[in-house]
């Protein structure tokens, strides 16, 4: 009996004993503060529809107003206080890229060079979100402006911002 202790307890002096227990401490360690995965970025691209707001919009400052449809499934993006987009050949879409709970809106505008009306707004229906909680940046690149904000995606919520 006292011999076999004795081989039990040489176990734990050894050389190859701690190589073994610190590479296993280190693959615990690395294991636990590797960062969760994230998914990978999907983009979607929605073509808007421009509309007239009215001359009193026509020195709207720019903004967005988003609103869940009553269904939950489906988001209409209002962008007010555009300037200078002609009817005839200008144009508004967005490409919406989601990671997880990450959205980023990217807008992307054709002026045109049609000497008709131009559009003080425009309207998109966005229906790549499901029923969940959105971190969202809104861009600009066109203006240099953005605005930042969480949505909650419920039936009829509506939400407006300024870009800044």
């Amino acid at each position: 009996m006292y011999f076999q202790a004795m081989i039990l307890m040489s176990i734990f002096q050894s050389v190859e004993f701690y190589v073994i227990s610190a590479v296993l401490a280190a693959a615990v360690v690395a294991a636990s503060v590797k960062p969760s995965g994230k998914e990978a970025v999907r983009t979607y691209l929605y073509g808007g529809t421009l509309v007239d707001d009215g001359a009193s919009a026509a020195g709207d400052a720019p903004g967005i107003a988003l609103e869940v449809s009553e269904d939950g499934r489906d988001v209409v993006l209002e962008r007010r206080g555009l300037s200078g987009v002609s009817y005839d050949d200008g144009a508004y879409s967005v490409a919406v890229n989601v990671s997880c709970f990450d959205v980023t809106i990217d807008e992307r505008l054709t002026f045109g060079h049609g000497p008709g009306a131009t559009a003080t707004g425009a309207v998109v229906r966005l229906e790549c979100l499901g029923p969940e909680r959105y971190h969202i940046l809104y861009r600009s690149e066109t203006l240099g402006r953005n605005c930042a904000f969480t949505l909650r995606l419920r039936p009829g919520v509506r939400l407006e911002r300024e870009l800044v």
